[in-house]
């Protein structure tokens, strides 16, 4: 089984959080979630652990 990885598209992030992607780069711009800037795009990563801070630090892929 590989390990899952430390920093999540924004797409990624928002299906585990169960909100649209949208809502997940405009909690990034707002400074509500922590993200950073792939190179000079404007591709967002968002690290696993702050998604987690927004789930009650619990795994956002359990279901419960």
């Amino acid at each position: 089984m590989s390990e899952p990885r430390l920093a999540l598209t924004a797409n990624e992030a928002a299906a585990l959080a169960h909100v649209s992607p949208a809502t997940i780069r405009r909690w990034c711009r707002i400074g509500y979630l922590d993200a950073f800037q792939v190179g000079r795009s404007a591709t967002i990563r968002i690290p696993r652990h702050e998604l987690q801070k927004l789930t009650g630090d619990r795994d956002p892929r359990s279901s419960g």
